[in-house]
């Protein structure tokens, strides 16, 4: 036993005037290494075997004891009790988790564990058992799905007899069977912003109504029909952006999301805001000028869709963090040491800004375009980058993915280049025959430089 210091009371006596020094029955406080050495020699009275029993305790066994007294007495149980339940059995288990855990990660080589010192510090007293116990299980759960996710590999094969495209209007898609689609990525026509040469004698294009009621009326039946194909764990991302030539902005996009909200067909379960470089310029000197959109993301069951948080795994080794302190509105609270997970979410869809629902891009690199079909031109094209966290956050391998106004093709390029299936609807005969040169061609060019930032976004 170590040397310590024993509190003592020193009292005086009035009689002798002398100092008497009384000693508390107190017995001396044990280090948590002692502890620790100690809890280990018990258990090892009592093999791992013993916890199986029952008959460690008299009461066990006593034809008259309850089922409480009955409950199996573990070796965790006699060791807290031989140390005079100065810690409890299970702050026992926890201790012997940690040291079996250490002694398996030294045989298997496992320096990025043994690094982190967790056996050390936990009988340093810098870190409580509990705390030791839950820092090792979850490195084993992060250290697991680190593996599991770098075998990941996303590799388009047979592109060929993956996609689908229809020059037809998705007012009606018949074509496709309800309930199939997993993640809609679209961009309809906004009001008022685009001439897309769709208008015929009979029916003007979409977009070119003489008020904001009328351009939503004539979106419904596309809306009815994305909610048909649709699954019901499935996931709709509307790229919407507010122009107008009205001299004001009648929030179109708002009277969208409320309309389908009403009609029971989608829930907006996020905003996203799309941050464009290269902004439509709206020359004003009485307002200031747009530079962003908004992407909304829509639920047919706000309780029960898919989602895959995309995750950004770090290419360094596990750490600790440490504990910290915070004052919220119940008082201090004090957080226990944590593992640093070898992932970041991923906040934005391509640049990794500060601000979360934030994204950033110029338009499409209509360079691109011009090698598929020198001639080619769209009205507003955009990158198939942008579709990237949406097919990934909440779509697999093999699910087919809709764009109901295919357009240039991004929508589809995006998800066969990332292992779906494709189906795309557009009107426009001009737009429709070039979407079917250019996913062929670009999905074979598979250009590595593209290949490296998908690879990134998935398996680091």
């Amino acid at each position: 036993m170590k040397w310590a210091t024993i509190e003592v009371v020193v009292v005086e006596d009035s009689k002798t005037s002398e100092a008497c020094v009384v000693m508390h029955n107190l017995q001396r406080v044990k280090t948590q290494e002692e502890i620790i050495n100690e809890s280990q020699y018990y258990l090892s009275l009592f093999p791992p075997e013993q916890g199986k029993r029952n008959d460690l305790d008299p009461k066990a066994v006593d034809e008259n004891a309850t089922s409480k007294d009955k409950k199996k007495v573990t070796r965790f149980d006699k060791a807290a009790e031989l140390l005079d339940h100065s810690v409890s059995a299970s702050t026992v288990r926890r201790i012997d988790n940690v040291i079996q855990a250490t002694k398996q990660a030294k045989a298997d080589g496992l320096k990025e564990l043994l690094d982190m010192k967790i056996e050390e510090k936990m009988r340093s007293g810098e870190y409580t058992p509990a705390s030791a116990d839950n820092l090792i299980k979850n490195y084993h759960k992060f250290a697991k799905e680190r593996a599991e996710e770098k075998d990941k590999e996303i590799i388009p094969k047979e592109v060929d007899t993956r996609f689908k495209l229809y020059n037809e209007s998705s007012e009606s898609m018949k074509k496709v069977k309800s309930g199939i689609v997993t993640t809609v990525v679209s961009s309809p026509p906004y009001f008022q912003a685009r001439c897309y040469g769709n208008s015929t004698p009979e029916k003007v294009e979409i977009g070119h109504e003489e008020k904001p009621e009328e351009f939503v009326e004539s979106l419904m039946p596309h809306f009815r029909e994305v909610h048909r194909v649709l699954k019901d764990t499935g996931s709709y991302f509307m790229n919407f952006g507010e122009y107008g030539g009205m001299g004001y902005s009648p929030l179109v996009s708002n009277m969208l999301i409320l309309r389908l909200h009403q009609e029971g067909l989608f829930k907006c379960v996020n905003e996203i805001i799309l941050h464009k470089k290269n902004m439509k310029p709206v020359n004003s000197d009485r307002h200031l000028m747009k530079s962003y959109e908004k992407i909304f993301h829509l639920v047919k069951d706000h309780e029960n869709y898919s989602y895959y948080p995309l995750k950004i795994w770090r290419d360094e080794p596990m750490k600790v963090n440490k504990g910290f302190k915070n004052r919220g509105a119940k008082g201090t609270v004090h957080s226990n040491e944590s593992i640093r997970k070898p992932y970041k979410n991923f906040r934005d869809f391509i640049d990794l800004q500060e601000y979360e629902d934030v994204m950033s891009s110029a338009g499409a690199n209509t360079a691109v375009f011009k090698k598929v079909d020198p001639e080619f031109d769209h009205a507003a094209p955009y990158d198939s980058k942008l579709c990237l966290l949406a097919i990934l956050t909440t779509s697999q391998p093999g699910d087919l993915i809709l764009d109901p106004y295919s357009g240039s093709g991004s929508t589809g390029e995006a998800a066969l280049m990332l292992g779906r299936n494709y189906v795309g609807f557009e009107v426009n005969e001009k737009y429709h025959e070039f979407a079917m040169k250019r996913i062929p061609f670009m999905t074979k060019e598979f250009i590595e430089e593209e290949v490296a930032i998908l690879d990134g976004l998935t398996t680091k």
